[in-house]
C-alpha cells in the first residue's frame, strides 16, 4: 500500500498535476532536486518491476488463451509505458541522471520487443535470432544502468 502511495506521489511530481508554481530559477532547482529522487525511486520501481516480468515468463509462455496472454503482455507493457512517459517529464542536470534517464527509456522500449518476443511458444529463426539480439542489447543496457545508479545513489 505504501509503495503504490508512493509510486502516485511521484506521478504526480514528474507530470505536474499538483498546484502549479511560478516558474523562477528557485522553483526549476527544486524541481530538478524532486526529479532526480524520483528519478531514484523509479530506478527502484522499475527494477522491482522488471523482476515480476521475468517471473511471470514461464507461466506467460505455457499460457494457451491468447487473449489472456495478449492481455498480460499488454499490462506489463503497459507498465513500462508508463515509466517512460514519468521519464520523459522530469527536469534533471546531473550528467548521471541524464544518462540514466536516457537508458531506462532505451532499455523499455527494447524490453517491450523482448518481452513480446519471449512468450510465444514457438518461434521461428528470425525470431530466435531477433530475441536473442535484442537480449543482448537490454542486458548490456541494464549493466550499464546499474552503473549509472550506483554512481547516482551513493
Amino acid at each position: 500500500m505504501q509503495k503504490c502511495l508512493l509510486i502516485l506521489i511521484c506521478c504526480c511530481l514528474a507530470t505536474g498535476t499538483m498546484a502549479a508554481e511560478p516558474l523562477t530559477k528557485a522553483n526549476v532547482i527544486k524541481q530538478q532536486q524532486k526529479d532526480t529522487q524520483l528519478l531514484k525511486t523509479l530506478w527502484q520501481s522499475y527494477q522491482d518491476n522488471l523482476g515480476m516480468m521475468n517471473k511471470a515468463l514461464p507461466a506467460l509462455k505455457q499460457e494457451k488463451d491468447q487473449d489472456k496472454k495478449n492481455a498480460l503482455i499488454s499490462q506489463y507493457n503497459r507498465k513500462l509505458e508508463q515509466t517512460k512517459n514519468i521519464l520523459n517529464k522530469m527536469i534533471l542536470t546531473q550528467p548521471n541522471a541524464l544518462q540514466l534517464r536516457q537508458k531506462m527509456i532505451e532499455h523499455a522500449t527494447k524490453y517491450q520487443s523482448v518481452y513480446k518476443l519471449a512468450a510465444i511458444d514457438t518461434q521461428n529463426t528470425t525470431q530466435q535470432n531477433m530475441l536473442s539480439r535484442l537480449n543482448s542489447q537490454t542486458d548490456q543496457l541494464y549493466q550499464q544502468m546499474q552503473q549509472i545508479a550506483q554512481s547516482l545513489l551513493y
